[in-house]
């Protein structure tokens, strides 16, 4: 390849660096490990717990539970209830809810969750919005999303899950034909052989 003067900026060494793509947990309900929880106040002294999970094939996501209004009993029950869940005996249970109950703040439940429920089983859910609202943004206007985590498998919401044609809809090679009518396949190219990359 012949080096000449380029009016671009030149490739550093951390452009180069191999990462992988950035990946999330798809729309319905999917299996997920605990890998950790933090609690956090944002700019307008919201206080919300972030709990990471990932699933069997290694993706990672993310859900905030919001401590503000009555947001607060919510978060704080359905948080107790996946602590709970991930402990084996009955009589176990009872004392992680009680140990639960005596936390002063989201920061003692955060830890809670960082250091006794890491690697501990919950279910993921992702779903449009129940009451249909938007958000719009520099990129236009779209359905919201909501995700959650729950200490127990709930029942599939299909009437929530992306449709064909939908902003945040998932293409595969099932639905490529309805989500696109009008597309015509691509031209293969003529990919180089092995010896031909020099």
């Amino acid at each position: 390849m012949v080096q000449a003067q380029s009016q671009f900026e030149a490739f550093s060494e951390e452009d180069k660096e191999i990462r992988e793509f950035n990946q999330q947990l798809p729309f319905g309900i999917t299996k997920v490990q605990v890998i950790g929880a933090t609690a956090e106040v944002n700019d307008n002294g919201k206080e919300f717990i972030e709990v990471g999970v990932v699933d069997e094939n290694g993706v990672e996501d993310s859900v905030l539970f919001w401590f503000v209004g009555g947001a607060r009993n919510i978060s704080f029950n359905t948080l107790r209830d996946i602590i709970v869940h991930n402990v084996e005996s009955e009589e176990g249970k009872q004392k992680a809810r009680d140990f639960v109950d005596k936390t002063r703040d989201i920061s003692d439940l955060a830890q809670i969750l960082a250091d006794r429920t890491a690697g501990g089983e919950a279910w993921f859910t992702k779903y449009y919005d129940a009451k249909g609202r938007t958000f719009t943004n520099e990129f236009g206007t779209f359905k919201s999303v909501n995700k959650s985590l729950l200490g127990y498998e709930p029942k599939l919401r299909p009437e929530l899950m992306p449709k064909p044609g939908d902003d945040n809809a998932e293409i595969t090679k099932d639905n490529v034909a309805e989500t696109f009518p009008d597309a015509e396949p691509f031209p293969s190219a003529a990919i180089p052989k092995d010896d031909e990359w020099v």
